[in-house]
């Protein structure tokens, strides 16, 4: 690990590709983004170390990686954005992405960005991973989000580090939530706050755990494996403990939103405890739990999230659940039957289901709640075990991109 101040980047760094590797091509891809933020450069810096060492040292490498860098014009002027989050207008129906064709910067950012993984989608006949590499505002140690798929599990069991549910299921629009819904494992990984050297060693350590993860670099042909390992693992009292979204406070255009100082991720916090301010007065937490992502900076559409821990026990329980496809007789349940048009869900009436049906369906993976009138709609991502084939991928990404 090189030492490094705080993270930047020149401006002659600032490119769409960062680099590629392909040296024993067996159809498989592994992409990194980094850089979706502008003023989150640590995943760059890397991404780009990691090239060079692989480089340098010639080390075997199998399938293909791609590192992208997200928001160009955001990277150069060091902004989160610059007319709109780049991370929250992925061609959904519930957000306000612009359509195509105007003459925002960050919509134009989307397509080029679209034009990359069009490519790499049309050249793949394996397995395809995405990872998207984040800083936070405010002080956190490293974690990671999945979409919560049985794949996926098994694609962070043994990262050291915390597990946070639900995130891309209830945050329209981000890259996360496009790609999960293609079918494809998209991994999130947050390294650390904004201006910490540490985020770098952070995203470094991750990147070179899950490349030896996933068989794309041999085990012994990366002698540092254990060190990557150390870095990530410093924070003890997190690192096998699942957590899962329970409260999201969206901003709305509210002015002077500000924080308490000195929150940090996944800090206790208790109900009716004060957390910001705006013009309306004080904020007070809806609930006890830990608070998560708590915004420190200008720009956002979250002041904060709440997540609370989700018992190792109960994951293991859900995963023989679902393993058995069992929860296809949750319909059996008064209140609840299976949707008529859409795959993977249902509908609980709220008179009728008892009040945990809602924290059962979270463990069988149902993690998309959708409120209507005395109705739950419950989804679940589609593909929870196998991989969808590369031709029903580019099928579905041509779809959900119009």
């Amino acid at each position: 690990m090189t030492p490094q101040k705080t993270p930047s980047i020149a401006e002659n760094e600032i490119k769409r590709i960062i680099g590629t590797i392909e040296k024993e091509p067996d159809g498989r891809q592994i992409v990194f983004f980094a850089g979706i933020h502008g003023n989150e450069p640590a995943g760059i810096i890397a991404l780009q170390r990691v090239l060079k060492y692989i480089k340098k040292r010639k080390i075997p490498f199998r399938g293909k990686l791609w590192a992208l860098e997200g928001n160009l014009p955001a990277l150069k002027a060091n902004r989160r954005f610059i007319d709109k989050d780049l991370n929250r207008i992925w061609y959904t129906q519930n957000n306000d992405a612009a359509p195509l064709g105007t003459d925002l910067i960050e919509v134009r950012e989307r397509e080029a960005l679209s034009t990359c993984i069009e490519k790499i989608l049309s050249d793949s006949t394996g397995n395809i991973y995405f990872f998207d590499l984040h800083t936070t505002s405010a002080h956190s140690i490293p974690f990671v989000s999945i979409s919560d798929t049985l794949r996926n599990r098994k694609i962070v069991k043994g990262i050291p580090v915390p597990i946070v549910l639900g995130l891309e299921e209830d945050m329209e629009g981000t890259l996360f939530n496009f790609f999960s819904e293609l079918g494809i494992s998209m991994i999130l990984f947050e390294a650390g706050q904004h201006e910490q050297a540490s985020s770098i060693d952070n995203h470094e350590a991750f990147i070179w755990m899950i490349l030896v993860k996933l068989k794309f670099v041999k085990k012994d042909d990366f002698p540092d494996l254990h060190n990557c390992r150390e870095i990530l693992s410093k924070e003890w009292l997190f690192k096998k403990r699942v957590f899962q979204l329970q409260y999201r406070h969206l901003i709305n255009g509210i002015g002077d939103f500000t924080m308490i100082p000195g929150f940090v991720n996944f800090q206790k916090i208790h109900r009716g405890q004060i957390l910001a301010y705006n013009t309306q007065g004080a904020i007070h937490s809806p609930l006890t739990g830990r608070i998560f992502l708590p915004l420190y900076q200008d720009q956002g559409l979250e002041g904060f999230l709440i997540i609370d821990e989700i018992k190792i026990i109960w994951l293991k329980i859900s995963e023989i659940i679902r393993k058995l496809g069992l929860d296809r007789y949750m319909s059996l349940l008064p209140g609840i039957r299976k949707h008529k048009e859409f795959q993977n869900s249902y509908v609980i009436n709220r008179r009728l289901a008892r009040f945990f049906v809602i924290s059962v369906f979270r463990l069988l993976g149902y993690r998309k709640v959708i409120q209507k009138n005395n109705l739950y709609i419950v989804k679940r991502r589609p593909f929870e075990w196998e991989k969808p084939s590369m031709s029903v991928v580019r099928q579905r990404f041509k779809e959900i991109s119009q």
